[in-house]
């Protein structure tokens, strides 16, 4: 590989001229301090020649190790030696030119580089540590993202770790098609591919990533099969003893059957991740068939085999990482739509169209590139009877081609309604709800629906018959989100959640009394909760500078005081409690590592909560969150006044498997109180993708 230099920002300064220290060191003049150093797995030590006075100026750690080597042997020696474990010569003397010059001469590229990084950081040495990371940023590409992740996990460098990690998430798809995808870790793989932000058109993908990786650790293996046998049969013609031939046999079997266990480890974690509720059954049939007619090893034939074992568990399309910084302060509102009479409270997309309702009765679909309205739904006329008319929506959710509507009781028709966005006609009413119904959310089988008459009904997605009515102890249910097996609701001044019941086979049901999980309420205070939703987090149980993105980790609620507080939805605990704005926050949407926050006070704001929501480590376990705490105050990482309430935010994600542009991928559609809907996006046209 092709030599290169480093050089810090700040030059090294000292009492001597610059000039004529490095005219001492280079002549080898009263060179008192020898630093000796032993890669690991070697016994020759190496040494290099320093001053160890300018060495005790430049790192605490070894000012300490020299005061302690010079009391421990009393001065009687006129050189001290220090002894570095495990440090290559070449790191040891670029560490040392580049105190002495400000620079150094990097030979072997990355692992080098990490490993005068991990050097600077045991050492204390801040300069040189930033120089690395400077650099490491500089270089870092497709082709070198293995290398740098390979070498910067475990290397004491969190911001280097995390800078690596956080570019192989959002270039996974080039990253795994790099020749040297084959070299990634194994443990690293598998915190890709179990992280929420990882960016892919459609989760097949990671699949085939994950096959490529595993045909390429055996190609591997089979060549390192190939030396060893090549070797082994040379120290036969040497005149190697048997006895140790069999010695030699012995340690590869065990080395072979804990590889084997850890495959089966890898496996495991790895097929958990995936989510194949994203994955279509024919995908994965024809893999398997595909396998059985080839040749494969033993470890990818496994991995495909297992995949007839894959979990029925709802997860929802990764978030992915969002928009950089870049996009983000170019955001503003870029179109004003106004087709209603009143406040638009609820917000959709489908195929190109924005679906708006208000509270005027009327569900508007304009068209997204042109800002015309193209049509409304509505109720088709009888004959025998008069118009039709649907009361105040205050909330819809679109599953497909399928609209599903929620509002005001209204004589003759019910609060809910569902739509068929193809044809625009009306399918059916959904009775049951003795109030209006403020809310909707779904997962993959059922639709749960708020209401002011205190209950969640829950609903099947295929047939819209009713499944299970739950009652709230708490007040009117105005806000309501979902988890995969969980839902969260929350009232006037109360937020509560729920575990779904597992599913169970019909002789379990009739041999057992099924018994109601009860509602767990999480928080309680004076300071009404006015929406929640949910968002992939750090687990709570992690720690370290990269911590692991999993989907519904974080649950959120927004408040009328303005804030906004963040809670783990393993334990139920706060972790964060933010004041976002100056007036009630009405409205709440997850964006990646981003959350989206409307509210009355007239504006949009965006936060990263990689950073501001960090998950705090608690002693506690669940338990209501002190609603007199004092919120946090933060500062957005932007704001985009609207000049209106806001009172509906919809984010348009779509993805490979979905009908329609995703040109506009990551636009943020906004209702308002003053009857308009607003788009928010970067104001570049954005390229179609395949």
């Amino acid at each position: 590989m092709k030599e290169f230099v480093i050089e810090s920002v700040v030059k090294p300064c000292y009492a001597l001229p610059i000039e004529t220290l490095q005219e001492i060191y280079g002549n080898g003049e009263l060179l008192d301090l020898e630093i000796l150093s032993k890669k690991k797995g070697c016994d020759q030590m190496t040494a290099k020649r320093a001053h160890s006075v300018i060495m005790a100026l430049v790192s605490p750690v070894l000012r300490r190790m020299i005061s302690w080597e010079q009391a421990r042997c009393k001065a009687n020696r006129r050189v001290i030696e220090l002894q570095l474990e495990e440090v290559d010569s070449n790191v040891l003397e670029a560490f040392v030119d580049f105190v002495y010059t400000g620079s150094a001469r990097i030979h072997n590229d990355v692992e080098e580089l990490v490993a005068i990084g991990r050097l600077a950081d045991r050492l204390d040495v801040t300069s040189l540590r930033e120089t690395v990371i400077r650099e490491s940023s500089k270089m870092l590409d497709v082709d070198t993202c293995v290398a740098f992740l390979n070498a910067s996990r475990d290397s004491g460098l969190p911001e280097l770790e995390e800078l690596c990690f956080q570019f192989a998430l959002d270039h996974y798809e080039e990253v795994s098609h790099s020749p040297w995808f084959a070299s990634l870790h194994q443990d690293i793989l598998e915190d890709l591919v179990d992280d929420d932000r990882l960016r892919v058109h459609k989760e097949e993908d990671i699949v085939l990533s994950i096959l490529r990786w595993l045909e390429g650790c055996h190609q591997d293996h089979e060549a390192e099969k190939g030396e060893t046998s090549c070797s082994n049969a040379r120290a036969e013609e040497d005149g190697v003893s048997a006895d140790s031939d069999n010695q030699g046999h012995g340690m590869n079997e065990e080395m072979e059957l804990d590889c084997d266990r850890s495959r089966r480890q890898f496996s495991s974690k790895m097929i958990s991740s995936i989510r194949w509720n994203l994955i279509h059954h024919q995908f994965v049939e024809d893999l398997m068939l595909k396998c059985a007619s080839s040749e494969s090893c033993s470890l990818l034939a496994q991995f495909v085999g297992d995949l007839s074992k894959f979990p029925n568990s709802y997860r929802s399309h990764r978030g992915g990482s969002g928009p950089g910084y870049d996009v983000i302060r170019r955001l503003r509102v870029t179109r004003e739509m106004k087709h209603h009479a009143g406040a638009v409270a609820a917000l959709a997309f489908h195929e190109g169209m924005i679906v708006s309702a208000s509270h005027d009765g009327s569900i508007k679909l304009v068209n997204l590139t042109s800002g015309k309205m193209e049509g409304s739904l509505h109720f088709t006329p009888h004959p025998r009877e008069s118009q039709r008319q649907l009361g105040a929506v205050y909330a819809m959710l679109q599953h497909g081609d399928v609209l599903v509507t929620a509002g005001q009781m209204k004589l003759g028709i019910a609060p809910l309604n569902v739509w068929n966005l193809l044809t625009r006609r009306h399918v059916k009413e959904l009775e049951g709800h003795k109030d209006a119904v403020m809310c909707l959310t779904r997962n993959e089988v059922d639709l749960f629906s708020g209401s002011w008459d205190r209950t969640v009904r829950q609903w099947d997605l295929s047939s819209f018959s009713c499944k299970r009515v739950i009652s709230s102890q708490h007040g009117p249910v105005l806000s309501i989100c979902s988890l995969s097996r969980a839902i969260v609701a929350a009232g006037l001044e109360s937020a509560w959640h729920l575990v779904l019941d597992e599913p169970r086979k019909e002789e379990e049901k009739e041999e057992e009394e099924r018994k109601e999980s009860l509602p767990l309420v999480f928080f309680s205070g004076s300071d009404p909760v006015t929406c929640v939703a949910v968002g992939s987090g750090p687990r709570a149980t992690t720690g370290g500078s990269s911590w692991i993105f999993r989907p519904e980790e974080r649950i959120f609620s927004g408040h009328k005081s303005g804030a906004i507080r963040v809670w783990c939805s393993e334990t139920l605990t706060c972790v964060a409690n933010l004041q976002c704005h100056d007036d009630a926050v009405s409205a709440l949407t997850a964006y990646g590592s981003w959350l989206v926050t409307g509210s009355m006070d007239g504006s949009v704001r965006m936060w990263n909560f990689t950073q501001a929501f960090a998950c705090n480590k608690g002693e506690g376990g669940s338990q209501l969150a002190a609603a007199v705490d004092k919120p946090e105050r933060r500062e957005s990482a932007k704001t985009i006044v609207i000049g209106s309430e806001v009172k509906s935010l919809h984010l348009i994600k779509t993805n490979a498997c979905e009908r329609g542009s995703r040109s506009a991928d990551g636009y943020i559609l906004c209702g308002c109180q003053d009857r308009a809907v607003r788009l928010i996006s970067d104001g570049f046209a954005r390229n179609e993708e395949a």
